[in-house]
């Protein structure tokens, strides 16, 4: 009994820090910072405590000084580009409307992929989480696509709400809908399903779909889907945002062929 006694007090000494040790790795994985761990216990279980403080550290000033690159970067370019667009609308009509037009639309094109950046390095941890329904949220994301002249189909389900970050998830769920648009054939469409412990927002479109070796890799920041589904456009942030956004939910974002033909955009979030 004196045996068994020391080995769980012995054990409880090393499970306890290794408790934080997992939880604060598995706010790492969600984009978050953890709390600072307490180094105690062993000799190696408070070097390995170390370690992972000082790692989780150097993380979080290489995200800060690459949101402040970018964010410079992007901020600095506005102004010039501005100015040009400037320049290329009070073009003599010797220039030709067309090619005026072509200009003033590549501009639009850097002008979008800067906001892109932005979006990025902005982030949407600061903005608070509230109960919001979510059919709501994207009837307002198609009525705006519909002002512009693009018909998105809906099929939702019961309005049920939940706790969101308004913001980001209407940034999340345009971005997958421009992104529908972009690589599909025209024809867009968003349902919502309730499943055990999750909603679900699927957004198909009829486009070529993509590679299944390109999936995952999508969802990384700067991958552009070129190769995949033929556009040239964009930064290859759109997915990362929304993936991003997705993970600070607790949700799953995954990428998926439709048997008919074009890609599913699945976003799983928690009730």
């Amino acid at each position: 009994m004196l045996s068994l006694g020391g080995a769980y007090v012995i054990a409880a000494r090393i499970n306890r820090p290794l408790r934080f040790l997992v939880k604060a790795a598995g706010r790492i994985s969600h984009g978050e910072q953890p709390p600072k761990l307490p180094e105690e216990g062993a000799e190696e279980m408070r070097e390995v405590q170390r370690t992972f403080n000082e790692m989780s550290e150097a993380l979080a000033r290489l995200d800060s000084e690459r949101t402040l690159l970018l964010a410079g970067i992007s901020h600095d370019l506005r102004t010039p580009l501005a100015r040009l667009r400037l320049a290329v609308e009070m073009l003599p009509d010797e220039v030709g409307e067309s090619t005026r037009n072509g200009m003033v639309q590549d501009i639009s094109d850097m002008d979008n992929i800067i906001n892109q950046f932005l979006d990025f390095v902005r982030g949407v941890e600061g903005e608070p989480p509230q109960m919001v329904d979510i059919n709501a949220l994207i009837q307002s994301v198609a009525d705006r696509h519909a002002r512009a002249g693009r018909h998105v189909e809906l099929k939702l389900s019961s309005n049920y709400k939940v706790q969101l970050r308004p913001l980001a998830i209407h940034r999340l769920i345009g971005n997958l809908i421009d992104n529908a648009f972009a690589y599909g054939k025209g024809k867009v469409a968003v349902s919502t399903r309730i499943t055990a412990g999750y909603i679900v927002v699927s957004i198909m479109d009829n486009g070529p779909g993509i590679p299944a070796s390109h999936m995952n890799r999508l969802l990384r920041p700067f991958e552009r889907m070129d190769s995949a589904r033929g556009n040239e456009g964009g930064s290859g942030l759109g997915l990362a945002i929304a993936d991003r956004i997705a993970k600070l939910h607790k949700g799953k974002l995954e990428l998926l062929n439709r048997p008919e033909g074009g890609l599913e955009a699945r976003l799983s979030l928690p009730l």
